[in-house]
């Protein structure tokens, strides 16, 4: 009888173990769908605002384009994040692979050099030594290309923007730091 039961537990178990496989990749699909059909209309508004010759609009309507500019380019980070999310949720799932730490830093520069050179940013690295070490390559990625842009989209007015990245060794710990200048809050 006892052996019946835990075979009747193990039945359950796996049922709801492929079922919850069925919702995760249902899920996933219907991410991936979402993303993919806004990319097309956003794409297309953005390339309309573009083309938009504002020196016929009065300043009010000048003023909701741009208001239309900078909405229609947070939706298409937002898209572009979740993309990236799904990218990951995707590689977490592959084994993990050795990663060089200044290629990394090397990728993101370039994938953010226009916004780099726009802003005018101080870009320095300081690594010791290469540090290489394994992990999931997108995931590493990711962290670095978020903070960079974050610190790109959140600098200080009021000074030149400067973006530091280093990395060395401790007692076999691989230590990253990534510091910006930017918008400092003051607790008291």
């Amino acid at each position: 009888m006892l052996e019946f039961d835990v075979l009747k537990k193990n039945e359950d178990l796996t049922n709801k173990n492929q079922q919850l496989i069925k919702y995760t990749k249902d899920l996933e699909q219907f991410s991936f769908t979402v993303s993919h059909n806004l990319r097309g209309p956003v794409a297309a508004i953005m390339g309309l605002l573009n083309i938009i010759n504002k020196e016929g609009i009065d300043d009010g309507n000048v003023d909701i384009l741009n208001k239309l500019q900078l909405t229609i380019n947070n939706l298409d980070e937002t898209i572009r994040d979740l993309n990236r999310v799904l990218d990951i949720r995707n590689e977490t799932s592959q084994v993990r692979k050795m990663i060089r730490f200044r290629e990394v830093v090397t990728e993101v520069k370039k994938s953010l050099d226009k916004e780099i050179q726009d802003a005018g940013i101080l870009f320095t690295e300081n690594h010791e030594e290469p540090i290489d070490f394994f992990s999931v390559p997108s995931l590493i990625k990711s962290i670095v290309y978020n903070l960079v842009n974050n610190a790109i989209k959140y600098r200080s007015q009021k000074r030149k923007p400067e973006i530091k990245i280093s990395s060395s060794e401790v007692n076999n710990n691989f230590i990253i730091t990534i510091f910006d200048n930017g918008t400092l809050l003051l607790c008291s």
